[in-house]
């Protein structure tokens, strides 16, 4: 019985360390393409602004 609760908690803290990981490049990967976005928008206007004049 103690053996089952202790491979238990063993399982759920790698779980938790792996979702914990993956959650965190998840945030990284998706910060760095919407930060990627938004600097060649900014670029293609800034772009444009100086051609009119």
């Amino acid at each position: 019985m103690i053996w089952s609760r202790v491979l238990n908690q063993k399982a759920r803290a790698v779980i938790s360390t792996v979702f914990d990981i993956s959650f965190s490049i998840f945030v990284l990967v998706v910060g760095t393409m919407t930060g990627v976005v938004f600097y060649a928008i900014f670029d293609i206007l800034i772009f444009l602004s100086t051609q009119i004049y």
